[in-house]
């Protein structure tokens, strides 16, 4: 308990938006015309990851065995499970998000796979080293209201977050093979919470945890009888901070040379720098979510645009009744990844992966939830 006292008590002044919501949210449903209270539970979980440099088991487990493919430069994974309360057109909910971005190159991802195979033959001349790595824990509590016209809905979530794990991590610079070695000088800098490249232990002298604010939009137009769009953005505003978090920075010099024991020549890279705290300030892109659906006589088309860490997915669909169940089928376009979703009106299942063999699999996508 002691470790979420401090969660509760240091961002009790944040949390002041959400009571903001939920003020004029009662408002607003006290003095709306006289309508039966509709209550529901629901208990959902979300799970995206993608990479276009290597499948994302081996990215996972950090045992490359398939050489990065010719663009490689991205990889991440968005993971949220939610437990939501819901009475008319209000809701409030607790949410923990797990996420993990990958920026780099194709010259870094071939020279960590050649690294990884101890194969001199896929080694490379020259390196142009970029690599930059963000991973977040957070824990978040969110008020949202849904506003109800003829045939538009809009509605807003505003979210106090604890961040309970940070990591930004780069590392740049150029290296050339020489002699069998790997000769040049890079650059890193990296803020932490615990994990980090040079292994700094925590002794109490950094802070781990921040919190911050985020807010989410969503819109559901229906056009006529047989045309729907839905609009939803998340983190449409996102900022956070952690003071005093843990943060290091300097060089590394792999043109160091010593003579062993034994009289033979090897190589020991050489480090330079500092470790120290630093204020962290940092926002979250917008995660955008647009859907078009068409009635017809044999089932509802859709055509559906994604933007989740900068990367775009397109999407279309086909959904239709069997029996008391909806059958949902789409294929993204771009990357031939096949998803298929059950659903009733209390349950849904959905899921969908580019390869037949989940240890190839580069594109990977789970949702699930009840309500009651």
């Amino acid at each position: 308990m002691t470790k979420y006292r401090g969660f509760f008590m240091k961002g009790s002044f944040m949390l002041k938006p959400l009571m903001v919501v939920i003020g004029l949210s009662s408002a607003m449903v006290a003095n709306a015309t006289e309508q039966h209270d509709v209550e529901q539970f629901k208990l959902k979980l979300d799970s995206f990851s993608y990479s276009n440099i290597a499948p994302i088991s081996q990215i996972i487990d950090d045992n490359w065995r398939k050489k990065p493919n010719n663009n490689a430069n991205n990889a991440f994974t968005h993971n949220e499970l939610s437990f939501s309360y819901t009475k008319n057109n209000l809701q409030l909910s607790i949410r923990k998000r797990l996420s993990a971005v990958v920026k780099t190159n194709t010259a870094t991802s071939e020279l960590y796979y050649a690294s990884q195979q101890e194969d001199p033959t896929l080694l490379i001349d020259d390196a142009n080293i970029n690599l930059q790595l963000t991973t977040q824990e957070s824990t978040g509590l969110m008020a949202g209201y849904r506003l109800d016209l003829s045939d538009l809905s809009l509605g807003l979530e505003l979210g106090y977050w604890r961040i309970d794990d940070r990591r930004d991590s780069i590392l740049t610079g150029n290296v050339s093979l020489i002699s069998g070695q790997y000769i040049g000088q890079l650059s890193m800098s990296e803020l932490y919470s615990d994990n980090n490249f040079l292994k700094r232990p925590h002794l109490g002298d950094f802070k781990r945890t921040g919190d911050g604010i985020t807010a989410n939009v969503s819109a559901n137009w229906q056009i006529n009888p047989t045309l729907n769009i839905n609009l939803t953005v998340d983190d449409i505003y996102a900022k956070y901070k952690i003071n005093e978090h843990g943060y290091s920075e300097g060089s590394l010099n792999t043109d160091n040379t010593l003579i062993n024991d034994k009289g033979f020549e090897t190589f020991l890279p050489f480090y330079s720098g500092f470790e120290k705290t630093k204020d962290h300030r940092f926002d979250s892109d917008p995660k955008s979510k647009l859907t078009l659906s068409y009635l017809s006589e044999l089932g509802t088309l859709t055509m559906q645009a994604s933007r989740l860490y900068n990367t775009n997915f397109i999407e279309i669909g086909y959904q239709w009744s069997l029996n008391n169940y909806q059958i949902i089928t789409s294929f993204d376009v771009e990357r031939l990844t096949p998803s298929i979703a059950i659903r009733d009106q209390d349950w849904h299942l959905a899921f969908g992966m580019d390869k037949l063999d989940i240890d190839d699999a580069q594109t990977l996508r789970l949702n699930l939830s009840y309500r009651w």
